[in-house]
């Protein structure tokens, strides 16, 4: 905590950021402007679509990607070159997107995130919602924007004490199974 704000894990948070810039330039051929990574939402953050990656590994979570429907519009029109996408369409973007940041992110964070696999996207629409977690949890939000477009890359992990926890738990029972 600083000042009554939870901080974020700094090696994690610029995998993240650097993850980010990779895949924009990537798609846009310039870099987006990085927000200040946070490790709660805020209430400036607007989210109409999110595809979400879960994430196996030394510390499970899920990767999301939160857009306005303008947003998506835009990044269909780099994916899959249709500049009036259909809801389907418009779905499917945020889901290849949202995969594409977290298949590089497990290719590109293996000092600060060892062992990471991912699963196939879901897509979620709706209006003006954001994700909600109960705790035990590492949050990092990184939100960006190319020119007027914004996108808020969100990382959620399993906190290091629940995860280091469950890995005892199971090294237990896994011992008191050996006879």
């Amino acid at each position: 905590d600083r000042g009554g704000r939870k901080t974020v894990n700094a090696t994690i948070a610029g995998a993240l950021a650097s993850t980010a810039v990779r895949i924009v330039e990537m798609l846009f051929g310039e870099p987006p402007q990085l927000g200040e990574a946070c490790a709660e939402w805020q209430a400036s953050f607007r989210s109409d679509m999110t595809g979400v990656i879960g994430v196996a590994g030394s510390r499970p979570g899920l990767v999301a990607v939160h857009a306005r429907r303008e947003t998506v519009r835009e990044l269909a029109s780099r994916l899959i070159g249709k500049t009036e996408p259909s809801d389907e369409e418009l779905r499917d973007t945020i889901c290849e997107f949202s995969n594409m940041v977290a298949g590089n992110l497990a290719m590109h964070a293996n000092e600060a995130l060892p062992s990471l696999a991912i699963s196939l996207p879901s897509g979620v629409a709706g209006e003006n919602y954001y994700l909600r977690f109960v705790g035990g949890i590492e949050r990092i939000i990184q939100p960006l924007s190319i020119g007027e477009l914004e996108l808020i890359i969100e990382l959620v992990l399993d906190s290091e004490d629940v995860h280091e926890a469950a890995t005892q738990r199971a090294s237990a029972e896994a011992g008191g199974d050996d006879v």
